[in-house]
């Protein structure tokens, strides 16, 4: 089946410690074996994509990038590469034309005719005296550059296409700058766009739709999904992909994921993406998942271990329940306490404080499959075990209510729990024994 979405893959495009030259191009053949067509490079921390965007690429960068189109075409896979001036650009100056026209040059010398110009996470006023005098509005400055880039580009390297991430990329899709952006500039210029939030819970068709009508053209999705940057350190998002339109690819140019900097923690979900871009119709979040679990770790003791791990790490933008087996567990445990019956209550949760110790007794194996992946997910791990302890705390409180020894064993697990900067399991554990202990302090 032919895939609706007609540009489709990966951008490189977080905040953090980019991806290393191999990690890329082990991506790219990813890319390729899953249908998908698409790797721009775009990784906010490269020094040379938004600080040193007025000089020269050196040798170096500009032969690991020829490199990495190479691999994209062997894989039918095209490699993009965008810059980002806009955290000090003069947009009436002609020299900044001549610098970002000359970025340009070197990367078509290498075979790289998808080319960005990303105006996104920057000032949003005019920073330049020259700038002030000559444009009404950042809007006004943004399409005078894009148009004059693109018309250049057009001149010098006609065999390039162009896309734009806007100042303003996500919303409703009819607020006044992207309307007048998108009417301003050429239909040939692809406008990239993420929802209705920068990460967003849901990409409706319909919405696409408005977006399309506002600004002209389909709009190209840069989907933040899997990506756990800034705000989201503290997250691991290794759900499946969701929350979006079956029939999407019909209203938009294509959809590219914006994984996170842990790479191999990053292939279990996109994979998942792969799957939805490549037949959206048949996509299944929750088979998709499995499926590329059993990809990533085709050992089946490893796999369970990781699957009760990945299940209390669903935390993210598509996701209601953080930890839904766990949050099960617990629910049932915490009725059967206060219907009277402890022992039981006591007994499922200590069940599941020795499925988690023995998953993570496996997740540190000193001869785990993927060491890589052990490496990423070590600081979860971590938070993981702490769980485990948190809810056997629980158990032994619930078991003997009046042992001082056990109320303050709660205590300390739960200060524990609340000090830990890794976000794991949501918040169910967290409020469940606080609220217990709140009830010791008024008894």
């Amino acid at each position: 089946m032919r895939s609706p979405f007609a540009i489709r893959g990966i951008i490189e495009g977080f905040y953090g410690r980019p991806w290393t030259h191999e990690q890329r191009r082990r991506a790219i053949g990813i890319l390729g074996t899953c249908g998908m067509n698409t790797y721009l490079l775009s990784t906010k921390d490269e020094p040379w994509q938004r600080f040193d965007w007025r000089s020269a690429l050196s040798d170096e960068v500009i032969a690991a990038i020829g490199d990495l189109v190479e691999a994209g075409r062997d894989a039918s896979v095209e490699v993009g590469v965008s810059t980002s001036p806009g955290l000090t650009v003069a947009y009436s100056s002609p020299a900044t034309i001549d610098a970002i026209i000359g970025r340009y040059r070197q990367l078509a010398a290498v075979g790289v005719s998808l080319l960005g110009l990303f105006l996104d996470d920057i000032p949003g006023t005019l920073q330049h005296a020259s700038d002030r005098d000559r444009y009404a509005d950042l809007c006004h400055a943004h399409i005078d550059l894009i148009t004059r880039v693109h018309e250049r580009l057009m001149e010098e390297l006609p065999g390039s296409r162009l896309l734009v991430c806007p100042y303003a990329y996500w919303g409703f899709g009819t607020e006044d700058y992207i309307t007048r952006l998108g009417q301003g500039l050429p239909r040939t210029i692809s406008i990239m766009w993420t929802g209705r939030q920068i990460c967003s819970a849901y990409l409706h068709s319909s919405d696409a739709r408005v977006l399309a009508e506002s600004i002209g053209r389909k709009p190209l999705y840069w989907d933040n999904y899997p990506v756990n940057d800034v705000a989201m350190t503290g997250e691991l998002h290794i759900g499946p992909f969701q929350g979006r339109d079956a029939d999407l690819g019909q209203w938009c140019e294509g959809l590219l994921a914006n994984p996170m900097s842990a790479f191999e923690s990053s292939l279990l979900p996109l994979r998942t993406v792969f799957d939805y871009l490549r037949d959206p119709t048949a996509y299944d979040p929750q088979a998709s998942w499995d499926a590329a679990l059993t990809w990533l770790l085709p050992d089946p003791m490893e796999r369970a271990a990781f699957r009760l791990f990945a299940r209390c790490s669903l935390d993210s933008c598509l996701s209601q329940s953080a930890a839904p087996d766990l949050e099960s567990v617990l629910a049932q445990a915490m009725f059967d306490w206060r219907m009277g019956d402890a022992d039981e209550a006591a007994a499922d949760l200590l069940d599941l404080v020795e499925a988690i110790a023995d998953a993570v007794e496996v997740l540190r194996r000193p001869d785990f499959s993927n060491q890589a992946l052990q490496r990423e997910i070590a600081p979860w791990v971590a938070s993981f075990s702490l769980v485990g302890r948190c809810l056997s705390a629980l158990a032994g409180h619930i078991s003997a209510p009046d042992d001082p020894v056990a109320q303050t064993l709660l205590r300390v697990r739960a200060a524990d729990l609340a000090d830990d900067r890794m976000r794991f399991a949501g918040d169910a554990v967290q409020m469940t024994m606080d609220e217990i202990i709140a009830l010791l302090e008024t008894t």
